[in-house]
């Protein structure tokens, strides 16, 4: 919910089962555990999910837009920084490839 509505620095999530057992076993979870979920939240939530979702598609493009922006810089950067993360978050990281060499050697022994 926090990231669909751009809300990522306000926590909140929702569960939901038909399952009495695993709704009774939740419902300990939630009893014996803080939650402290602020009224703020609980009240934006509530708008966010009650209000027009219109803004989403749009947002997800955005974000999308965002992302390939990302990647195509990353793709230029050339072979020493690889994409990383699941195809939906931009990430990269840097690739070794063979260029930090261990000291030691091939070593594919423990001592």
């Amino acid at each position: 919910m926090s990231k669909t509505y751009a809300i990522t620095g306000l926590r909140l999530g929702y569960f939901a089962a038909k399952a009495p057992q695993l709704l009774e076993r939740m419902r300990k979870v939630l009893l014996y555990t803080t939650n402290n979920v602020s009224s703020l939240v609980q009240y934006g939530a509530v708008g966010a999910l009650e209000g027009s979702q219109a803004c989403i598609e749009e947002f997800r493009l955005e974000l999308k837009a965002r992302r390939d922006l990302f990647y195509a810089a990353v793709a230029r950067a050339g072979s020493g920084v690889r994409r990383g993360g699941p195809r939906e978050a931009p990430g990269a990281e840097p690739g070794a490839d063979g260029a930090i060499r261990s000291p030691v050697g091939a070593r594919t022994e423990a001592p």
